[in-house]
């Protein structure tokens, strides 16, 4: 811009070697990133009878570095025991003997998640083969702020589907539909 500036240590004594030249450092970010990992505030177990709604399940904290996001979809999946003692993974497909009762006792999901206007947003789905999966999300990851998706569930009374002794743990698979949009590069994370 046409100005100078002249260097000096304030005692006009120097050591060599002096840099005098202005030096400028730029770091350029090719896209954004989320670290995702459980809430502290997540329920870490709990005793929950049939016949109930928004049982809180999971809270999981996503922090995105360098741009927010926009989360356009996710899956959930059961991750507890049957009440035979069967592991539901959320890798469960017919025609495996135990496919069907990871998913009895869970009348639905239920996500929560921020919304860009600050509001909370929330999303349905049903359980399959252990597995739920949310698309046309309308989520946004705010930059350099924790922002929590729970996972809530409605219990069926035990004598329609439920089963005493189901175990429900519900996981966030960020290796299987999963999507976020960055809200300034546009580059997505997805699997």
């Amino acid at each position: 811009d046409g100005n100078s500036v002249t260097a000096t240590d304030g005692d006009a004594t120097w050591s060599s070697p002096i840099n005098n030249t202005t030096t400028v450092v730029l770091t350029v970010n090719l896209a954004g990133a989320l670290t995702v990992k459980r809430d502290g505030a997540s329920p870490l177990s709990n005793i929950v009878v049939g016949n109930t709604n928004d049982i809180s399940l999971l809270k999981v904290s996503m922090s995105a570095a360098n741009e927010a996001f926009y989360l356009k979809k996710l899956r959930i999946s059961n991750e507890g025991t049957d009440s035979a003692g069967n592991v539901c993974d959320g890798t469960e497909t017919a025609p495996q003997e135990f496919a069907s009762t990871c998913d009895t006792g869970v009348t639905q999901l239920k996500i929560k998640y921020p919304k860009m206007d600050g509001t909370i947003g929330t999303k349905t789905g049903v359980l399959s083969s252990g597995i739920a999966d949310f698309s046309d999300l309308d989520a946004y990851l705010a930059l350099d702020k924790n922002s929590v998706i729970e996972v809530l569930a409605d219990l069926a009374t035990i004598s329609a589907t439920g089963v005493s002794g189901d175990q429900l743990q519900a996981g966030l698979e960020l290796d299987s539909n999963f999507e976020a949009v960055g809200a300034g590069s546009g580059s997505t994370l997805d699997a």
